[in-house]
């Protein structure tokens, strides 16, 4: 019942050789390397470009001035001395 598991052919020695024998770097030595590195990059560039064009949204819907530290501190100042809280 169990022959066909614990009686297989051992294809360590045959699957080393091929990766030691390929002059391929060695991300690309397994099957099907291609498609999962292809898949990675494409979610990874998607994922960069999708945090930029937020990242640029929010910085364009505030405007510049309102980033920088000192403008706040300016702003807040300016009205604590109006006297409006």
């Amino acid at each position: 019942m169990l022959d066909a598991l614990v009686y297989k052919k051992n294809l360590v020695p045959e699957r080393q050789r091929e990766y030691q024998h390929s002059h391929k770097p060695i991300y690309y030595r397994p099957p099907r390397s291609r498609l999962y590195l292809g898949l990675y990059k494409t979610a990874f560039t998607l994922g960069v470009v999708g945090i930029t064009y937020s990242a640029y949204s929010l910085v364009k819907a505030r405007g510049f001035t309102s980033l920088h530290p000192l403008n706040a501190l300016i702003d807040a100042s300016c009205l604590l001395l109006q006297g409006k809280n």
